[in-house]
């Protein structure tokens, strides 16, 4: 008698532990990340799984924004706030269903640049919610998720943030890379798609950028 094919594992059993565990501000953490935007299960297994359906796009055109243009857009329209700070934590964990992962970074700020749309919300520390992580099981098994343009943050990383808020929870919801720019030995790494402005391979000063962001009048 042939022996069967086992069964996928069910999700939400593997990481119960990790459901049980979250506190009411990541189970809110995790209702941004809905049980049909991803799996991690499929074809019996576990499996790393990498997507651009989570509202980060390029329309294949060149640029021709300035960087005050695409920065005034960003201040005024598409963010709520734009901080800088260091990463000094990270927490994984499964959205409600078990089908996807997401990350919670703690960020030491060192600057708040705008809070157009969380007034009054100028901690020293914040709360930036990402997709993608990783888990380790009771069993030593690693379940790791990629999102396309949201690369995992290192800690102590010192980044500029440009953040949705979560009135929720009071944390804030990044779009991805190309809205964070990386901040290395005082340069700001301007990575926006739609900036046709020459940036130096190094940076823009920080404290000129910081200037630039925070005299765009809304």
């Amino acid at each position: 008698m042939g022996r069967g094919r086992l069964p996928p594992p069910n999700p939400s059993e593997l990481l119960a532990g990790f459901l049980e565990k979250m506190t009411p501000a990541q189970r809110e953490h995790a209702k941004l990340y809905p049980a049909g935007l991803h799996s991690l299960f499929r074809d019996g297994g576990l499996s790393m799984h990498t997507s651009d359906s989570l509202g980060m796009w390029s329309s294949g055109e060149p640029p021709t924004q300035s960087l005050v243009d695409a920065m005034t857009v960003s201040k005024c329209k598409d963010f709520d706030a734009i901080f800088a700070g260091v990463v000094t934590g990270a927490v994984s964990n499964p959205n409600e269903t078990g089908t996807f992962i997401f990350t919670d970074y703690t960020v030491k700020v060192t600057d708040w640049l705008s809070t157009r749309g969380a007034p009054g919300k100028t901690p020293a520390e914040a709360i930036v919610t990402r997709p993608g992580g990783s888990l380790r099981l009771p069993d030593r098994t690693v379940i790791s998720v990629t999102a396309e343009a949201y690369e995992p943050i290192d800690l102590q990383s010192e980044v500029v943030f440009f953040g949705r808020f979560v009135p929720e929870t009071g944390a804030f919801r990044s779009s991805g890379v190309f809205d964070e720019f990386p901040i290395v030995r005082d340069l700001v790494r301007v990575r926006h798609v739609f900036v046709k402005d020459d940036i130096p391979a190094g940076g823009l000063p920080r404290k000129s950028f910081f200037i630039t962001i925070r005299n765009i009048p809304c």
